[in-house]
C-alpha cells in the first residue's frame, strides 16, 4: 500500500511540474505570467548607428571568426589580426567550434563544414595525447580562461561540444576516434570529481566552468556516451544546493561576487540536468512496470521522486531569475561587456527558452537588439573586462544571437541508467 500511494505521488508531482499545474511556494509567481520590463534590460554600448539585422550580424560574426583560425584548424584569443599567428588554445578552438555548430555546420554540412573538421579533429588530437589521469587535456597553462573561468575549462568545453558531431565526422575511422576522445575527457571528468560535486577549479569566476561542465556531462549523457550516473547527480546537487528557495538567491561561491554568474550558471546546471532527467522519465516508468521485486521498485521511484523535486527546483530558480532580470544592475554583471557577460546570457536564455511565454521572448528579442547595436564594424566582439578576446566574445556572441535556434537532438534517446 505504501508503495503505491508512493508510485502515485511521484507520478502525480512529476506531471504537475513538468506541465506547470502545481503552484510554486508562497510569494512566488510563474515565470510564465511575469513581465519583463523591457526598458530596464541594460543597455550595452552602441557601436552601429544602423545596426545589422539578426541574420546579417551572425554571418558578419562568423566571417569574423573564421578569418582568424589557425593554419593548424585551432583558435587562440583572437587578439591579432587576420592572418596573423597567436596561440591556440583548446577553449578557444571549442567555443568557436559551438558557434559554427549552433549556426548548422558540422565536419560533414555547412558553408564552414571544412574549417569545422579541421578543428574538431585538432582537438581530438589534443586529447589523444594528453594523459589519462589529471584534468587537463593540453599543455597550455595560464590562459586567459582559464585564468577567468577556472584552470580546466578546457576540458569541460571539449567534453560540451565534441558529442554534437558524434556520428558526422564522415569517415568510420574519424568517428571511432571522436568517440574515443570523448570518452577519454569523461573518464578524466568522473575520476577528478569532488564529492560535493565540484571539480576544484581555480580561477576569477570557475562557477561558470562548473556550469560548463555540468552541462558536459549532461550532453554526453543525451548523446548516449556512458557517463556514471553518479558524476550527473553530483553536479546537479550541487547547483541545487546553490540556490536557497526562501531567499531566492543563489551562492556567491565562485561568482566573483557578480550575482548574474552565479545565477546564470547554476540555472544552467539545473536547465541541463532537466533536459537529461525528462529524456530518462520514460525509462524509468518502464522499469518500474516490469520490476519484480519491492527493492528495484523502491530504487526506482526514489529516482523518479529526485527528478520531480529537482524539476521543481529548477521552476523556483528560474522564477527568481526572471525576477532578476529586470535589473539592470544584474545584467550588467561586471558592469561592461566580457565574455562571461555574454556566456551567462546565453545560459540564462537556454532556460527560458524551455519554459516559454513572454519572459523568453522579450529577453530574446532585448538580447538581439543589444548584441547587434554592439557588434564592431569588422563583425567582431571584444570585452572591456578579463575575457577581452576576440574569439570567446564572438564565439558567445554569435550564441546570444541564435539563442532561438534549434540544434539537432541527440540521436537516441536515453531510456533510464543504472
Amino acid at each position: 500500500m505504501k508503495l503505491k500511494l508512493l508510485l502515485t505521488a511521484a507520478t502525480t508531482l512529476f506531471v504537475a511540474l513538468t506541465t506547470g499545474a502545481i503552484m510554486l511556494e508562497a510569494g512566488e509567481r510563474s515565470s510564465k505570467t511575469r513581465r519583463v520590463t523591457v526598458e530596464a534590460v541594460v543597455e550595452v554600448e552602441t557601436k552601429n548607428a544602423t545596426p545589422l539585422t539578426r541574420d546579417e550580424a551572425v554571418e558578419s560574426a562568423l566571417e569574423w571568426l573564421i578569418s582568424r583560425q589557425q593554419e593548424n584548424g585551432g583558435w587562440g584569443p583572437g587578439h591579432v589580426a587576420a592572418g596573423k599567428v597567436e596561440r591556440v588554445t583548446v577553449g578557444n578552438t571549442c567555443i568557436a567550434l559551438q558557434a559554427l555548430s549552433k549556426a548548422g555546420n558540422s565536419p560533414t554540412n555547412g558553408k564552414y563544414k571544412t574549417e569545422v573538421e579541421q578543428a574538431v579533429k585538432l582537438v581530438v588530437a589534443e586529447i589523444e595525447e594528453s594523459d589519462h589521469d589529471s584534468l587537463f587535456i593540453s599543455d597550455v597553462r595560464g590562459s586567459q580562461l582559464q585564468a577567468k573561468l577556472g584552470t580546466y575549462v578546457d576540458t569541460f568545453m571539449a567534453a560540451s561540444v565534441l558529442p554534437e558531431f558524434r556520428g558526422k565526422m564522415g569517415d568510420e575511422e574519424s568517428d571511432r576516434k571522436l568517440d574515443e576522445a570523448v570518452e577519454k575527457v569523461l573518464s578524466k571528468i568522473e575520476a577528478n570529481q569532488a564529492d560535493d560535486g565540484s571539480w576544484k577549479n581555480a580561477g576569477w569566476a570557475p562557477a561558470l566552468a562548473q556550469g560548463i561542465a555540468a552541462k558536459s556531462v549532461n550532453k554526453a549523457a543525451q548523446y548516449n556516451y556512458a557517463i556514471d550516473e553518479t558524476v550527473r547527480v553530483r553536479a546537479e546537487k550541487l547547483s541545487r544546493d546553490n540556490f536557497d528557495r526562501k531567499t531566492r538567491r543563489f551562492s556567491a561561491a565562485g561568482s566573483a561576487g557578480i550575482e548574474l554568474y552565479a545565477g546564470s550558471s547554476n540555472l544552467q546546471a539545473m536547465q541541463d540536468s532537466s533536459n537529461t532527467n525528462r529524456r530518462m522519465v520514460p525509462g524509468l516508468k518502464l522499469q518500474l512496470t516490469e520490476a519484480d521485486d519491492e527493492e528495484t521498485r523502491i530504487l526506482i521511484e526514489k529516482k523518479l521522486l529526485n527528478i520531480a523535486q529537482a524539476e521543481s527546483d529548477l521552476r523556483a530558480a528560474r522564477d527568481a531569475v526572471v525576477g532578476r532580470i529586470a535589473d539592470p544592475k544584474f545584467v550588467a554583471g561586471f558592469g561592461n561587456n566580457g565574455g562571461e557577460e555574454f556566456l551567462s546570457y546565453v545560459n540564462i536564455g537556454e532556460s527560458l527558452k524551455v519554459e516559454g511565454g513572454i519572459p523568453w521572448r522579450e529577453w530574446n528579442s532585448r538580447m538581439i537588439a543589444n548584441m547587434t547595436r554592439s557588434q564592431a564594424a569588422d563583425g567582431c566582439w571584444k570585452g572591456k573586462h578579463c575575457i577581452t578576446g576576440g574569439t570567446f566574445c564572438t564565439a558567445t556572441g554569435i550564441l546570444v544571437l541564435l539563442m532561438d535556434r534549434e540544434t539537432d537532438k541527440p540521436p537516441i534517446d536515453l531510456t533510464a541508467t543504472d
